[in-house]
């Protein structure tokens, strides 16, 4: 017997067009409805509380499991654009909270107007008397508003190089983005501890090599994650005799023998294709000064995003 409650459960709170665009991805990876959207559907208590799971955070399962129950839609988290997770990151935000979106941000023109008195007692009458504010303030923005700027993918973007190779890109997975952030994380780790052991007379020359030597490691590690992700993100490789190399292996051998600037111009068009999708800044107004301006808008950081995070 079906369960009528389930008639009364959760319902898709919106559906929307991902900046891939129906393209990008293998059959059946992604479930489109007929006008090519996918539904959007609240979160669970369950996915809330996994948002609080600093493990699942830091490993990213938390956005694989965020996907996977509030965009069914979506069969295989792991291979999701970065673009597409953005938007839809944000989509969950509006169909679990609704439309409001609060950014927290400090007026570039009331902290001149205080440089500008370089007295800490006037300063501090200023901000009493309201001349300025210098803590940073709540500014709200429509999540409608911001998903109506979406921008789409190109069908293929392509990097062409003095030796005459033509190298075709796609934007960052889901999977590269929590293998980079456990990277980073990790690394982060590594590089505090060197730095207070450095500073600490009482530890012997020993061990502080063997930090020394941990460093050095993560670099290492740093640079062949790097490697790897670049890699990750070329679709194929056209030589000038017009045939073409897709093997992964074959790719990451010639990313770990390339040259620094080649790399660095690869690198730099990733960016600039994960940046597609949510727009890359928003426009704010002080509620003391009336000063307006534009900021750069980096998406979504989930620990943040949600509201959970410290």
């Amino acid at each position: 017997m079906n369960n009528p409650l389930l008639d009364f459960a959760r319902k898709p709170e919106l559906s929307i067009k991902l900046p891939s665009n129906c393209a990008w991805y293998d059959d059946g990876d992604i479930e489109y409805t007929l006008n090519g959207e996918v539904e959007v559907y609240p979160m669970l208590p369950k996915d809330e509380l996994i948002l609080m799971n600093p493990d699942s955070l830091l490993s990213g399962e938390a956005n694989i499991q965020l996907i996977k129950s509030c965009v069914p839609a979506i069969k295989n988290p792991e291979k999701l654009l970065y673009p597409d997770a953005n938007v839809l990151f944000l989509a969950i935000q509006k169909a679990t909270y609704g439309d409001s979106l609060t950014m927290n941000i400090i007026c570039p023109e009331c902290q001149k107007r205080a440089i500008a008195l370089g007295d800490k007692e006037k300063i501090a009458e200023g901000e009493k008397k309201g001349d300025f504010i210098l803590h940073s303030q709540e500014m709200e923005f429509s999540i409608n508003e911001i998903l109506q700027r979406i921008t789409y993918l190109e069908p293929y973007y392509e990097v062409k190089i003095e030796n005459g190779l033509i190298i075709y890109l796609k934007p960052n997975t889901l999977k590269d983005k929590m293998q980079y952030s456990l990277m980073s994380f990790n690394q982060e780790k590594i590089v505090k501890a060197y730095k207070e052991y450095s500073y600490e007379e009482s530890i012997e020359d020993e061990e502080k090599r063997h930090v020394m030597s941990e460093v050095a490691k993560s670099y290492y590690k740093m640079n062949e994650i790097g490697n790897d992700l670049i890699t990750s993100c070329i679709k194929e490789i056209r030589l000038p005799d017009d045939t073409f190399i897709a093997d992964r292996d074959m790719i990451y051998e010639f990313v770990t023998n390339t040259k620094s600037s080649i790399i660095t111009n690869l690198h730099d068009k990733i960016k600039e294709i994960n940046d597609i999708g949510l727009p890359t800044t928003l426009n704010y107004r002080c509620s003391c000064c009336n000063h307006e301006w534009e900021e750069k808008f980096y998406g979504f950081n989930q620990v943040d995003f949600f509201g959970i995070g410290s």
